[in-house]
């Protein structure tokens, strides 16, 4: 970011699958997402409750495409 004179650059970290993917507004949407999902990895349990029943896995990199078509 520094590189590109962004100052104050809104970065935040943190696990996007701990939202609940049906509390997105139309404030939090995206034109464009770029990602890398963590292939072969496995959230907790509880992380499934922040999905509609039909898009519940265990699959992080299922659970990242459902967070994308929410935003």
């Amino acid at each position: 970011m520094l590189l590109h004179d962004i100052d104050n650059p809104r970065i935040i970290h943190g696990n996007s699958l701990e939202k609940n993917v049906r509390e997105y507004k139309e404030s939090d949407r995206f034109d464009v997402i770029l990602m890398n999902p963590p292939y072969g990895g496995n959230e907790k349990e509880g992380v499934k409750q922040n999905f509609p029943a039909d898009l519940r896995s265990s699959e992080t990199a299922d659970l990242f495409m459902s967070v994308i078509m929410y935003r």
